[in-house]
Parts: structure tokens; sequence; C-alpha cells
């Protein structure tokens, strides 16, 4: 008589996951940064279109300083980032029933990694020399950032090697974050990594750009 006997293996990361585990709350916070960089970028791009067809000088020949046009620019990729990060969390919870934890920490998350993203590139801007430019680094930036940071492959399936590399990306702290408010804990690395990564982009940005939109 013949006999099949069946067994299961687990990856690492796997051993803790509970049986009514969510395959979307797993994946769903790597597509939502790397969508969210990607969203965000074109409203920072926009500085570079601004400067080439003039309204960026005209705007300059009012009581408005390049510092507060700066800040206004960064507001506003901000505040872009949390109504697509809100609306696409909420669509989640609709769709894929996927469990967020605790609210008001996950919306502390978003805004630090909103706050950071559009820092990033209203700093990365500074150094452009026009929308063509910025447009050509921009989209391999965060391709690479996705890659290493978890949003194409999950953090688990990383070769080891490369962990130390994703630590430098967004991607990374935010999908970190969210997991671990998921599974009920604060993400207290992840909120200050990504808020203090944020302000620092935005005082760069605030004292290289205003110079070469001035030009």
């Amino acid at each position: 008589l013949l006999s099949v006997a069946s067994s299961t293996t687990q990856k690492p990361g796997q051993e803790n996951r509970p049986a009514g585990f969510n395959i979307f709350s797993y994946i769903f916070p790597g597509m939502l940064i790397m969508f969210l960089l990607f969203i965000i970028e074109p409203s920072l791009r926009e500085i570079q279109n601004e400067r080439a067809d003039g309204k960026t000088r005209r705007m300059m020949f009012s009581p408005l300083t390049g510092r507060e046009l700066v800040t206004a620019r960064i507001f506003s990729g901000w505040l872009l980032g949390m109504f697509v990060c809100l609306l696409a969390m909420a669509a989640g919870t609709l769709l894929f029933g996927i469990d967020w934890g605790n609210l008001l920490l996950q919306l502390a998350l978003v805004a630090a990694a909103c706050l950071c993203c559009s820092a990033l590139f209203a700093m990365l801007n500074a150094f452009f020399r026009n929308k063509n430019q910025a447009g050509a680094f921009a989209s391999p930036i965060i391709l690479v950032f996705s890659a290493f940071g978890g949003s194409m492959l999950p953090l688990e399936q990383l070769p080891a090697g490369m962990h130390w590399i994703g630590r430098f990306t967004i991607n990374h702290w935010f999908i970190s974050g969210c997991r671990k408010v998921m599974d009920g804990h604060a993400p207290v690395a992840a909120i200050l990594i990504l808020a203090v990564a944020g302000m620092l982009c935005a005082a760069v940005a605030m004292a290289v750009l205003p110079r070469r939109l001035n030009a």
C-alpha cells in the first residue's frame, strides 16, 4: 500500500502570522508608498515648469519670498500625499478588508512619510537644472527606493546584504512602520526617522532652491 504525506514549509517572517492572515495587508503598504512617490514627484517638479515659463519670476515681484514659495510647494505636496494615502487606506479597508490597526499611529506615520516624500523632491529640484533633468532622474530614484525598500519584493525576501541599503529609503520605514501598527506596536523609530529626514530635506530645499528660482 502507498501512503501520501504532506508538509508545509514556512519562510522567515511567516512563523508568527495568524490563521486569518490577509495577504493584501502584507503587500498593500509597499504598493502604496511606491505610488505615493510617483504621485508627489510631479507636484514638486512643477517648480521647474513655473520657473521655465516665467511664472516664478512674476510671483517674485509680489511680497512672496522664495522660502515662502518653497514652503507652499512642500505643503501642497504633503497635502496631496495625505489625501491619496487616506483615500487608498479607506479603499483597502472597504475592498480588501485590511485592518490598519491604531488609526492615530497610522495617521502619524502617513503624515511623516508624506512630509519626507515632498521635502525630498523639493530638495532634489534644488539641484536639477530643468524639468527634463528632473524627470529623467526622479523615476530611477523612485524605482531604486522601491526595489531596495521592499515595495517590489517583501523585505524578508531581499538578500541579507541588501537590507542595509533599504534603511536609507522611505519605502523601508513606511512599510515596517505599517506592519508594526498592524501588529499592535507603536512605530516610534519609523515616525521619527521619516519626520527628521523630511525636516532636513526641507531645510536644504529652503536654503538652496530660492537661489535657483531667482537665477
